[in-house]
């Protein structure tokens, strides 16, 4: 998943200098087109990013705890706090 989203990068980083060099050129029209695709990579580069943050999201976090720990003792609570207990055992049925 890195050497995709390092690939991603350098495409959407290339895509935009080529969207420079088209304006710089008169070529309005391919500049369009080429700043269009770098904000789109740019965006995908973003998503990739957080879906490999997310997939490790059971990673140690500096050998202390783990990450994703907070979030499931989270939401335990929560979902004692509204009562979901199923039909017929009152709260949310």
């Amino acid at each position: 998943m890195t050497i995709a989203v390092l690939t991603i990068t350098i495409v959407a980083l290339l895509f935009a200098i080529a969207a420079i060099l088209f304006f710089t050129l008169k070529a309005p029209t391919a500049g369009a087109i080429f700043a269009t695709l770098a904000l789109f990579l740019a965006l995908a580069d973003v998503k990739a990013f957080q879906f490999r943050r997310f997939a490790n999201d059971d990673a140690f976090n500096d050998g202390i705890e783990r990450v994703g720990e907070g979030r499931r003792l989270a939401a335990r609570s929560f979902v004692r706090w509204i009562n979901i207990s199923g039909a017929g055992g009152g709260g949310l049925d």
